[in-house]
């Protein structure tokens, strides 16, 4: 699988990137979108770390949305809501040591995540989303079966 996080202005500028074949920082043509690779998925992966970080109660009203797919859902775009991508924003680097190990090993993971990468990546999503924040723009991921 294949996920990219990027921030766009809006949904239908995020939507165009779904047949990019690079994803949001590798377009087909034009401008490319800030944009990080990541080995975590937005629906169980990464909101198993904001459960971590907020708690359960707190996460469970963090939502994303469908806003594009192709190929039968093998290929799709996903806003995260702004609340998931203030929370990111505000999470320090120590913040994310603290619970990778935990995050590292939910089943979703399968016993073969790294800790102190999950938290490297993560870190660089945080960043992405400090700087969506800034911006007044969306978190977005891009992902590929």
């Amino acid at each position: 699988m294949l996920i990219t996080y990027f921030i766009a202005a809006t949904d239908e500028e995020a939507a165009r990137t779904l047949e990019w074949v690079g994803g949001p920082a590798d377009p087909d043509e034009g401008e490319a979108l800030p944009a990080v690779d990541a080995d975590f998925e937005p629906s169980v992966q990464l909101g198993a770390l904001l459960e971590l970080l907020v708690g359960e109660e707190e996460a469970a009203e963090l939502e994303d949305d469908l806003i594009a797919m192709g190929d039968d859902g093998e290929r799709t775009v996903t806003r995260l809501d702004d609340q998931a991508r203030d929370l990111l924003a505000e999470t320090g680097r120590e913040d994310l040591d603290r619970v990778a190990p935990q995050w590292a090993g939910i089943e979703e993971f399968f016993g073969m995540a790294d800790p102190e990468g999950l938290a490297d990546q993560a870190d660089r999503l945080a960043a992405l989303a400090r700087q969506a924040r800034a911006e007044g723009r969306g978190l977005y991921c891009w992902a590929v079966v």
